[in-house]
C-alpha cells in the first residue's frame, strides 16, 4: 500500500527524538522523509530539502520550545500552508503553539510514547478506508513489537532523561546568571563607595556593571511585557545591558551623593612655563639650569627647567591664579614680579626673566688708603672692551651695553709706576669693586 509522503520539520535540538520517531515510522512502512536519514553523502543539503519539501504531500511539524522559535521551521510551515499540504503537528513538550498552527489538531507525545505513536499512525492514514486503517495499524504494531519495541522504551526514557537534564541545566544556568548579575551590582556599589570622585569613564563603568547585572537578574524571569507581547530573554539581556548604562550615565544619580568639590578635583590640568629673556620666546636664557617657583594660594610648587627652557606643572585647575618666580644660584628675576597668571585651557605661560644688576660695574682704586687718580680701567667682555679712567676721588664706573652684558667680567687696572692688577667683577651683587694698587 502506498501512503502519503510526509516531510519532517523540526529543530536540530530535538534531533534524537525525531530520528528515532522517523526510524520507527519507516520500520512499520510509513512514507516519511527526514534529512538526517534520507540525504545521501555528497548531496547538496539545501537542494535535497527543497526537493523533498516540494514533492511531499504532508508535513510532520515537531513542536517544542526550540522549534517554535526556529525561523527555518516556521518558513517550512508557511510553505506547506501556502501549497495546501497536509500538516500534522507533533507536540513533544509544552510550548506556545504558533497561531498559524493552532487550528490544526496535534498529536500529543508529552505522555506515553506508545499512545502518541499509535495515534500518529492512525492519523497519517486517515484517507484510507476504516478496515484498511485497522489492518495497517495492526500490521504496524506487530512489526513494531517484534523489531523495535525495545527502542521505543529507550526512546521514551531517553527523551524524558533529556528533558530532565535540560531542566537541570536551565536551573543551573539561571542561578549562575543571577549570581554573576549580583556580583556585578555589588562590584559597582563598592567602586562608587570607595571612589571619592569618579571620572566620567569610571561613572560609565559603574553604570555598565549595574546594567549588565540587572539584565542577568531579570533575563530568566521576564517573559512578557505589559502589552502581553513575548520578549525573549536574549533581547531583554541585550536591551537592558545596553540601554540602562546610558540612562544612568546621563542622569548620573550617584553624583548627587558625592562631595561638592568633586568638580574641582576632577577638572585638573597641567601647565608649561616657557622661560625666556627680553628678546622673545626664542631667547632661552636658562637651559637645564634653575627652577621655576609657582605660588598657588599659599601652596608652593617647584619644577626644574629643561633643555628647552620649559618647566612643567601638574594637578592645576582651570581659573587658578598663580605667581611665578625663579630659583637659581645667580639672581635671575622675573621682569614683571607682580604679575598674576590665570590657568587657561591651553596651559601655556610665558615667563620673561633677566639677570639683575648686569648693566653696571663701578668701584674705587686706592694707594696707601688714599684715592688714586688717572688709573686706566679696562673691562674685557666676551663681545668687546670698555675703557675708563679714575677721577680725582679714585672712582670709576662702566655702563655696559646690552650686547655685552654677561654674568662676570674681568677688570684690568694699569698706571705708570704701578703694578698691573686684574680682578673679576660680579655686577649682579651690587657691591663696588675696590682695588689697592702697589708700586713697582
Amino acid at each position: 500500500m502506498e501512503h502519503i509522503k510526509y516531510f519532517f520539520s523540526y529543530s536540530t535540538q530535538n534531533s534524537e527524538f525525531v530520528i528515532n520517531l522517523a526510524t520507527h515510522l519507516k520500520e512499520v512502512g510509513a512514507n516519511v522523509w527526514l534529512d538526517k536519514i534520507d540525504i545521501l553523502p555528497g548531496s547538496r543539503w539545501d537542494d535535497c530539502i527543497q526537493n523533498a519539501l516540494s514533492s511531499s504531500s504532508g508535513l510532520l511539524i515537531v513542536l517544542s520550545m526550540d522549534s517554535v522559535q526556529s525561523q527555518n521551521v516556521l518558513d517550512e510551515v508557511s510553505y506547506a500552508i501556502s501549497h495546501k499540504k497536509r500538516i500534522i503537528p507533533i507536540l513533544i513538550e509544552d510550548c506556545k503553539i504558533p497561531f498559524r498552527l493552532a487550528r490544526f489538531q496535534h498529536i500529543d507525545f508529552t505522555g506515553e510514547y506508545d499512545i502518541g505513536f499509535r495515534q500518529l499512525i492512525k492519523t497519517i492514514n486517515v484517507n484510507q478506508p476504516a478496515s484498511e486503517i485497522v489492518k495497517y495499524e495492526s500490521e504496524a504494531f506487530n512489526k513494531l513489537n517484534s523489531k523495535v519495541k525495545p527502542d521505543l522504551k529507550n526512546t521514551n526514557s531517553s527523551f524524558e532523561t533529556q528533558q530532565k537534564e535540560n531542566s537541570f541545566k536551565s536551573i543551573v544556568i539561571k542561578n549562575i546568571a543571577k549570581l554573576i548579575g549580583s556580583l556585578f551590582i555589588i562590584l559597582a556599589v563598592i567602586i562608587s563607595l570607595f571612589k571619592k570622585c569618579p571620572t566620567n569613564v569610571q561613572y560609565f563603568i559603574v553604570y555598565a556593571l549595574i546594567g549588565i547585572g540587572v539584565a542577568l537578574l531579570l533575563a530568566k524571569s521576564a517573559e512578557k511585557t505589559i502589552a502581553n507581547v513575548k520578549v525573549y530573554n536574549a533581547a531583554i539581556a541585550i536591551g537592558s545591558g545596553v540601554a540602562l548604562p546610558f540612562i544612568l550615565f546621563f542622569t548620573n544619580p550617584i553624583a548627587s551623593f558625592k562631595p561638592d568639590d568633586c568638580n574641582r578635583i576632577l577638572n585638573t590640568t597641567s601647565a608649561t612655563v616657557f622661560v625666556h629673556g627680553k628678546k622673545g620666546k626664542q631667547d632661552m636664557i636658562l637651559r637645564q639650569k634653575g627652577f621655576v617657583i609657582m605660588d598657588l594660594g599659599g601652596e608652593r610648587k617647584r619644577a626644574s627647567i629643561n633643555e628647552n627652557g620649559q618647566a612643567f606643572f601638574q594637578n592645576l585647575h582651570f581659573g587658578d591664579s598663580i605667581r611665578l618666580g625663579i630659583d637659581f644660584s645667580e639672581p635671575y628675576k622675573t621682569i614683571y614680579p607682580d604679575s598674576i597668571y590665570i590657568i587657561q585651557a591651553n596651559g601655556n605661560i610665558y615667563l620673561q626673566i633677566a639677570l639683575q644688576g648686569i648693566d653696571k660695574v663701578k668701584g674705587m682704586v686706592l694707594f696707601n688708603d688714599a684715592p688714586l687718580k688717572e688709573v686706566i680701567v679696562k673691562l674685557i667682555g666676551k663681545t668687546g672692551i670698555l675703557l675708563d679712567t679714575t677721577d680725582q676721588t679714585g672712582d670709576f664706573s662702566f655702563t655696559i651695553p646690552e650686547q655685552m652684558q654677561n654674568n662676570e667680567y674681568q677688570i684690568w687696572f694699569t698706571k705708570e709706576g704701578f703694578k698691573t692688577k686684574s680682578a673679576p667683577a660680579f655686577p649682579q651683587t651690587g657691591e663696588p669693586l675696590n682695588i689697592v694698587m702697589e708700586k713697582r
